[in-house]
């Protein structure tokens, strides 16, 4: 059964607002969704805690945006880009 993805946005924010450095882009929802609906397909509890480990997560590179292994990328507009791991969940 799926369940409909809940809006939850840090400290009341929207979709393209600012979190402390942290913009969420039109994809973050979709993205996080999908992610949601594959862990709940085997396990509801552990896709629950995945969305509040990932929005943890979100607040801690907002503190410290440097975190995470730089990646990378061809594309220009990828330059920068680093990755970092939602805690509580490998790869």
């Amino acid at each position: 059964m799926r369940r409909k993805f809940v809006r939850v946005w840090v400290n009341g924010a929207k979709p393209g607002a600012r979190m402390s450095n942290i913009v969420f882009s039109e994809f973050v929802e979709p993205e996080l969704a999908a992610i949601w609906d594959f862990i709940a397909s085997d396990n509801l509890e552990a896709a629950d805690r995945f969305l509040a480990s990932a929005f943890g997560t979100f607040k801690e590179l907002a503190r410290m945006p440097g975190m995470g292994r730089p990646r990378q990328f061809p594309q220009d507009r990828l330059q920068h880009l680093r990755s970092f791991r939602i805690k509580g969940f490998g790869n």
